[in-house]
């Protein structure tokens, strides 16, 4: 669907600033500029071409949550109309709604069988990482000299056959 010049009420991202970053268009743009209040509480200028600007248009079947109360739901239609997009969305507890774009914003989903389900897989360097992360997490739990790697004690040549003679032998 093609998309119209901006106007007021637009939902749009920053592409320079802070993942996901995104707004509304505050008022119709005047003079080559636009202003944009962002979700994270700040209101910014952009000139004319807006390249830093992209629209966000969610797609159907994704998930959304409503602004206005914070349920969640899915998109089952999209339409234009005066230059803003309406969206058809049913809703998780049942029932369904016709919202415009300002008052939605894709879900964050954070449940991993979900993210599985609706293909959204990352790459094996995020996957290492979360492993590594949760080996930490638990050896900082359960393991009581994993801290000796991971503080900020500055390990002397002396202290290191003393520590290494404890950690290896039983019982510590």
């Amino acid at each position: 669907m093609p998309l119209t010049p901006l106007v007021k009420g637009n939902l749009v991202r920053w592409l320079n600033g802070p993942t996901g970053n995104i707004g509304i268009v505050v008022d119709n743009p005047a003079n080559g500029r636009v202003r944009v209040r962002l979700d994270a509480g700040e209101t910014m200028m952009f000139a004319s071409p807006y390249d830093a600007l992209e629209r966000v248009v969610i797609p159907a079947q994704t998930q959304v949550q409503c602004r206005v109360d914070g349920q969640l739901g899915t998109v089952t239609n999209v339409t234009t109309n005066a230059g803003s997009l309406v969206y058809d969305v049913l809703l998780a507890g049942g029932g369904s709604r016709t919202v415009l774009e300002g008052a939605l914003r894709p879900a964050d989903i954070s449940d991993p069988i979900a993210l599985l389900r609706q293909g959204h897989l990352d790459g094996a360097r995020s996957c290492n990482l979360r492993l590594t992360a949760t080996r930490l997490a638990f050896a900082h739990q359960f393991d009581s000299l994993s801290s000796l790697s991971n503080s900020r004690v500055e390990i002397k040549e002396h202290q290191v056959g003393v520590v290494h003679r404890v950690a290896t032998s039983y019982p510590h």
